[in-house]
């Protein structure tokens, strides 16, 4: 069955819709009539319904064959997960999927045709394919055993994996205020958005603020959202996808240093003051990390539909942040993917280790709303400036420079 990879205390949060067991209402989108996808001679690019099938709710596909495949209805998943791959073939979650289901369906020939594929598409979570229950019935099978073999000589000749940190650019989104004075301080908001994102998409809230007067920069996350991961679309993850804790400390507060890294290079070009950071979802988790493990270089937190980073801090850390980090959390009572309890959790964990907390609970969902990030925004603007020094650019240069996206 599908692996779920442990993105941060289980917090891969998209803004999905809600499914119910079986095919997605409107049946698949596949076009009907003398076209022939396998023959492309007769695709008529001028038909009237030629791109429907584009609009296709994989998604939804994707939870009902998982639904199915969960409640034991084997020969369904495997219906609703050919037709995703139909329009993803590539999609290595889904290949590995339908062989779990013609494995649990004792079909050992076409499970070991699928798990070749999914091999072949980039699958290699091989310490699940070892233990994988859904196999069990084709272990004797010998186009089964073949491909098992096969996986077992690819992962001893990929070699050992290891980690290697290494520097890299990523892309942001800038946005200035009105009249802007590049000569003097300014407050800087960085934003993080959430899991399976974009820093263009979250740089988009920009336009929900009403008149403010801080720098919003908004910036990519470094590592790709896996393949197949909710829906398959692209995006990215703050948190390095693996499931060994041991590299997650080490990855995880990465992301501070990134968000210092990301003050240094906007004050390359702007004078900036006080530097608060605003997390979505995983952002607002990832967010909270940063300040109270760095509390001298953030002066306050936003934390929309976020979870408390439990795992990532100490108690040592939060005693030491309570006094200089602020923290404005926002959660929906509507919210289907985060429960407003784990907000109320995050504002209780916060306000017990003696952090200055506003609490802002909301009747919206998990989406972002104008008037909580008007609230937000007031919420910066009221406090007093922190004193602390301005911070400096990236290897001290002078304002005015930066690196900039261009053609080549």
């Amino acid at each position: 069955m599908q692996p779920r990879l442990s993105l941060l205390l289980a917090v891969l949060i998209t803004t999905a819709p809600a499914f119910v067991a079986g095919a997605p209402a409107g049946g698949p989108s596949e076009p009907t009539g003398p076209v022939d996808w396998g023959r492309p001679e007769t695709i008529d690019p001028r038909g009237s319904a030629v791109l429907d099938f584009l609009d296709t709710d994989l998604m939804a596909y994707r939870a009902s064959a998982e639904q199915a495949h969960r409640a034991g209805h084997y020969e369904e998943a495997a219906r609703l997960y050919l037709f995703v791959l139909r329009h993803r073939t590539n999609d290595p979650v889904m290949l590995y999927n339908l062989a779990c289901a013609y494995g649990r369906m004792g079909d050992g020939k076409k499970a070991a045709a699928a798990l070749r594929h999914a091999l072949d598409a980039g699958f290699s979570d091989y310490a699940l394919l070892w233990t994988d229950e859904d196999f069990k019935r084709v272990y004797g099978d010998f186009f089964f055993t073949q491909i098992f073999n096969e996986a077992r000589s690819r992962e001893t000749l990929g070699g050992e994996k290891i980690l290697v940190p290494a520097r890299m650019l990523v892309p942001a989104r800038l946005h200035l205020p009105r009249g802007h004075d590049a000569k003097k301080a300014s407050t800087l908001l960085i934003g993080l958005h959430g899991y399976g994102a974009t820093c263009e998409g979250f740089a988009a809230i920009w336009g929900l603020f009403e008149d403010p007067r801080f720098i919003f920069v908004s910036p990519e996350s470094p590592y790709p959202r896996p393949l197949g991961v909710e829906g398959g679309q692209s995006g990215y993850t703050w948190g390095l996808p693996t499931r060994d804790k041991t590299v997650m400390t080490v990855a995880d507060p990465l992301v501070g240093e990134n968000m210092k890294a990301t003050a240094q290079e906007v004050a390359r070009s702007h004078k900036v003051g006080d530097v608060y950071l605003l997390g979505h979802s995983q952002g607002g988790a990832f967010a909270a990390m940063a300040a109270i493990k760095s509390p001298d270089d953030f002066r306050g937190v936003i934390v929309l539909a976020g979870v408390f980073p439990e795992d990532l801090v100490t108690d040592r850390e939060l005693a030491a942040a309570a006094g200089k980090v602020r923290f404005f959390i926002s959660h929906g009572r509507r919210d289907q993917a985060v429960n407003l309890s784990e907000g109320i959790k995050f504002r209780d964990r916060l306000v017990k280790a003696g952090f200055d907390v506003t609490f802002v609970p909301h009747d919206g969902d998990h989406g972002v709303q104008r008037d909580v990030l008007r609230q937000a925004a007031g919420w910066i603007e009221a406090a007093p400036p922190s004193g602390r020094p301005a911070v400096p650019p990236r290897g001290g240069a002078s304002h005015g420079g930066s690196s900039r996206e261009g053609p080549r």
